[in-house]
């Protein structure tokens, strides 16, 4: 932010040294560790302009400043539109920093278009390091854009073994693509008003099963693979038409 000072927001670092100080002092009662975002920011400071931005960041600080210090917490900001903020696990404190942060959006702009999103990690244990709360709290976080209401989300194991196998599924597929194991052909699918192949898949040779796996453009172990091999597919698509053979596949 350009002409403003931060020297007192918490920057990362200073606000998880503050934490580890917090939790050292002994806790009264459960914690939680919330990382809070802006829908759509961005957007916010192409249409209000970087002043506006950096005036709602200021007001979210102070908004957070204030809550931490009514409810024994510590808040601190990290950068961009992100915040973090180490609170007694209540589900009315959450409701509080939303509503405070929504009261400051209003005054530019009172739609939906730009929500506070929350991540929420309530700790278990007093060992985990403010860094792994706080990354469990961004990864609820994540999920609190997808199919949450309300934007809130709180952390569950799932979605750290669902983020391991995409990672772990990601990985196998550029493997795969480097070794060539994926084999694509143009199902026998026409569109008969325009009388083009309809339909492109991809069949993955993982050397392991002994065959090809067709249908795994669609999906393999219920996860989507189809538009990580795209670009191959468009390949196909370009090798057919000099061949004078239309086609348009469609890898979902």
């Amino acid at each position: 932010m350009e002409g403003v000072q931060l020297s007192d927001f918490y920057y990362n670092r200073t606000f998880m040294s503050n934490v580890r100080s917090k939790m050292e002092m002994g806790l009264s009662g459960a914690y939680s560790m919330v990382a809070i975002d802006i829908e759509h920011f961005r957007l916010f400071n192409k249409l209000y302009g970087r002043e506006a931005g950096d005036e709602l960041i200021l007001y979210i600080q102070n908004c957070l400043k204030e809550i931490a210090g009514e409810h024994d917490g510590v808040e601190g900001y990290l950068g961009a539109d992100n915040f973090g903020i180490f609170i007694p696990d209540s589900h009315e404190i959450i409701k509080q920093i939303q509503e405070q942060i929504i009261k400051g959006i209003h005054k530019w702009n009172n739609t939906v278009g730009f929500y506070p999103v929350i991540g929420i990690y309530s700790i278990n244990t007093d060992t985990d390091s403010p860094e792994i709360m706080y990354d469990r709290a961004t990864l609820a976080l994540s999920n609190a854009f997808e199919g949450q209401p309300d934007h809130i989300c709180h952390y569950t194991q799932e979605m750290e073994s669902r983020l391991e196998k995409e990672v772990e599924l990601l990985s196998e597929i550029q493997e795969a693509l480097k070794n060539n194991e994926f084999t694509f052909f143009a199902q026998p699918q026409c569109n008969i008003a325009t009388h083009q192949i309809a339909l492109g898949e991809t069949g993955w040779d993982d050397g392991i099963s002994g065959g090809i796996h067709s249908g795994i453009g669609k999906e393999r172990n219920d996860r989507p693979v189809g538009p990580l091999c795209m670009g191959q597919g468009m390949c196909v698509d370009k090798k057919l038409d000099r061949q004078g053979i239309p086609a348009g596949s469609d890898f979902y």
